[in-house]
């Protein structure tokens, strides 16, 4: 399942795929938008015995990223919840 929380009309399918192998270590993903690159945070939760990729792309920093990725965890806990 693909959520996103973004107004872009751009197809992000193929970033979905590719998360949760960047997550494991397995690849690292260059994404790139228009030609300039984005960066890429990716973290795993375990939540209800499943586990859960969560990415944020862009962002003026790394800091906003991970920003970003804590308000999507607090919000994967409390629709889960």
């Amino acid at each position: 399942m693909l959520v996103v929380g973004s107004e872009t009309s751009l197809d992000l399918s193929l970033l979905a795929a590719v998360v949760p192998l960047v997550a494991r270590g397995r690849a690292r993903a260059n994404v790139r938008h228009h030609g300039n690159p984005r960066s890429l945070a990716v973290r795993r939760l375990w939540l209800q015995d499943e586990s859960f990729y969560l990415a944020a792309v862009g962002g003026c920093s790394e800091g906003a990223r991970l920003r970003e990725l804590a308000t999507s965890v607090g919000a994967l806990r409390r629709i889960l919840a």
